[in-house]
C-alpha cells in the first residue's frame, strides 16, 4: 500500500484519542478478576480433559500448542509493547502496525505449513503435523487483535479486557468439553485454542472504536520496528526459556513424560496468571507513564512487586502443601506429577518477582538490554535442562520429570537474585533490600506451612478424609500459615491495614 492516501495528512498524524483511561487501582482490580476468572475455568477444564485424554494425548497437544504459541508470540508481542510504551501514538502508526502484523502473520502461516512436518519428525509424532497446521490459524487471528487490544491496555481499560478474556475462556471450555465427550480426542484441545482466540478477536473489535485505515507508512514502520524487533527477540528468549523444558522432555523422555510435566506446569502457570499476570499486564502502561521520573518509577515498581508477592506466595504455598491431594483428583495415572508440582510452586513464586524485569526495561525503552537478558536466561536454562535430561535418560519417568523441575527452580532462583534484582537497581534505582523484604515473610511462612502439612501427612492424618476435603485442609494450612507470617512480620502491610482501618 502506498504511503500517501486520499485522507488528510493532519488526520493521520493526529494523536489517537482513546479516552482518559482508568486509574491503576481500578485497572488492577479488573486485571485480577480477569486472571482469576479465566484461570478457574482453565483449571476445571484441564482436570476434566486430563481424565478423558490421559498423559499421552495431553502431551501431544502440548507439542502442537507450544510451536504455534512460539511463532504467535514472536510476531505480536514486540509491536504490542511498542504501541503501549510510546508517549504519543498517531493514527498513521496504528494503521501501519496493523498491516505490518497481518502481513507477517500470513507469511508465518505459510512457513508453518512447510515446517510442520519437520516439527513432527523431530518429535517422532506423525499426527503432530496436521495438528500444528490446523492450529496455525490462530496466528492471523491474533494479529488482527493486537492493535485494538494494545489501545485498551494503554488506557488501562482492564474491565473490558477482563470480560472479553473470561467470555473467551468459557467459549473455549464449552467447545473442548463437547468435542471430548463426542470422542474427538486430542482435537478437543486444538479447537479449544481456536475457539478462544476467535472469541477474543470478535469481542476486542466490538469494544474498540479504532479501525485501520488503508495506509502504510514506511517511516512509521521503521520507528515501530526499531523498538519492536528487540522486544520480539526478548519475547523469543522468554518463550524459549519457558518452553525449552517441554521440547527437551519430549526429545529425551517421550510424550507421557511431557504430559506429566505439562500437567504440573499448567497449574503453576494458572496461579501465575491469576496472581502475578494481572500485575504484569498493568505494569507496562503504568510504568511507561513514569519513565521520565526515576524516583516515582522506583517507588511504583516496589509497590507492584510488594502486592504481587503478598498475593502470590501464600497461594503457591497452599498448592505446594496440597500437591498430592490436588493431583490425586485427576486419577492415579497422574500421581507422578505431585512432586514436580511442588517444585514448580517454588519457580512460580520466584517468577512473581522476576517477571518485573521485562516491563521495567520495556517502559524505559531498553529493549535491546531486555533481549540480551532473556536470551541469556534461555541459554542457561536450556543447557541446565539438557544436562539433567541426559543424565536421567535411563531412569524411570517419575525421576525424569522431577529432575527437569529441579533444574527449572534452580535457574529461576539464579535469574532473580543474580540478574533481575541487580538490573532493576542499575536501570530503575530499585534497592535489592526492598525486593528481599517483599518475599521474606511470605516465603518463610509458606515453607513452614508446607512442612507442617508434610508432617501431618507422615502421621496419616489426612487418610480418613475424602479427597476433596483433604485437599481443602492441606491447601488451607499452607496458605493460612503464609498469610499469618505476612500479617505478623510484614511491617509495611500491617501499617497499611491499620491506616485503612483507622480511616
Amino acid at each position: 500500500m502506498p504511503e500517501s492516501t486520499a485522507e488528510p495528512a493532519g488526520d493521520l498524524d493526529a494523536g489517537y484519542d482513546g479516552g482518559e483511561g482508568r486509574q491503576l487501582s481500578f485497572a488492577l482490580v479488573w486485571s485480577l478478576v480477569q486472571g482469576i476468572g479465566g484461570q478457574v475455568v482453565t483449571v476445571v477444564v484441564t482436570f476434566l480433559l486430563a481424565r478423558q485424554l490421559g498423559p499421552g494425548l495431553f502431551g501431544l497437544a502440548a507439542l502442537a500448542i507450544v510451536y504455534v504459541l512460539f511463532v504467535d508470540m514472536l510476531m505480536r508481542q514486540g509491536l504490542s509493547a511498542a504501541l503501549i510504551q510510546r508517549p504519543n501514538i498517531t493514527l498513521r502508526e496504528l494503521s501501519t502496525g496493523f498491516w505490518l502484523l497481518l502481513g507477517a502473520s500470513l507469511v508465518i502461516v505459510l512457513a508453518t505449513i512447510g515446517l510442520a512436518g519437520v516439527w513432527a519428525s523431530i518429535n517422532n509424532e506423525p499426527d503432530l503435523r496436521k495438528l500444528t497446521i490446523v492450529l496455525s490459524v490462530i496466528v492471523p487471528l491474533r494479529a488482527m487483535s493486537v492493535v485494538p487490544d494494545s489501545l485498551l491496555r494503554r488506557g488501562l481499560e482492564f474491565k473490558t479486557l477482563a470480560l472479553r478474556a473470561m467470555a473467551a475462556s468459557v467459549v473455549g471450555a464449552a467447545v473442548a468439553l463437547v468435542l471430548a465427550a463426542t470422542g474427538a480426542g486430542v482435537w478437543a484441545l486444538i479447537w479449544q485454542q481456536i475457539a478462544m482466540v476467535t472469541t477474543e478477536l470478535v469481542l476486542v473489535w466490538a469494544a474498540s472504536s479504532w479501525r485501520p485505515r488503508m495506509v502504510f507508512s514506511r517511516s512509521a514502520a521503521r520507528e515501530l520496528l526499531a523498538y519492536a524487533l528487540p522486544s520480539s527477540a526478548a519475547t523469543m528468549g522468554l518463550f524459549v526459556s519457558e518452553r525449552s523444558d517441554t521440547v527437551v522432555t519430549s526429545l529425551y523422555f517421550g510424550p507421557v513424560a511431557v504430559g506429566l510435566h505439562r500437567f504440573s506446569v499448567r497449574f503453576t502457570d494458572v496461579l501465575v496468571g491469576m496472581f502475578s499476570g494481572p500485575f504484569l499486564q498493568v505494569s507496562l502502561p503504568e510504568l511507561a507513564r513514569q519513565q521520565h521520573d526515576r524516583s516515582a518509577l522506583s517507588a511504583r515498581i516496589v509497590d507492584l512487586m510488594h502486592v504481587s508477592a503478598l498475593l502470590a506466595f501464600p497461594v503457591f504455598a497452599g498448592l505446594a502443601a496440597a500437591a498430592e491431594e490436588f493431583v490425586g483428583l485427576a486419577g492415579d495415572e497422574w500421581s507422578a506429577a505431585a512432586r514436580p508440582l511442588q517444585l514448580l510452586c517454588v519457580t512460580g513464586a520466584l517468577k512473581s518477582l522476576s517477571f518485573y524485569n521485562a516491563p521495567v526495561l520495556q517502559a524505559l525503552g531498553r529493549t535491546r538490554l531486555l533481549a540480551m537478558t532473556e536470551w541469556g536466561q534461555a541459554v542457561f536454562k536450556t543447557a541446565a535442562v539438557v544436562a539433567v535430561a541426559y543424565s536421567l535418560r535411563n531412569d524411570d519417568i517419575a525421576d525424569q520429570v522431577v529432575g527437569i523441575t529441579v533444574a527449572m527452580a534452580a535457574v529461576e532462583a539464579v535469574f532473580l537474585f543474580g540478574i533481575a534484582v541487580p538490573m532493576l537497581r542499575s536501570t530503575a534505582g530499585v534497592r535489592p533490600g526492598a525486593v528481599v523484604k517483599n518475599l521474606l515473610a511470605p516465603a518463610v511462612g509458606g515453607s513452614v506451612g508446607v512442612g507442617l502439612v508434610s508432617w501431618m501427612r507422615s502421621l496419616d492424618m489426612f487418610d480418613p478424609l475424602p479427597g476433596i476435603i483433604a485437599l481443602g485442609v492441606a491447601g488451607g494450612i499452607g496458605t493460612t500459615t503464609a498469610l499469618l507470617a505476612e500479617l505478623v512480620f510484614d511491617k509495611r502491610l500491617v501499617s497499611e491495614i491499620r491506616s485503612r482501618l483507622g480511616r
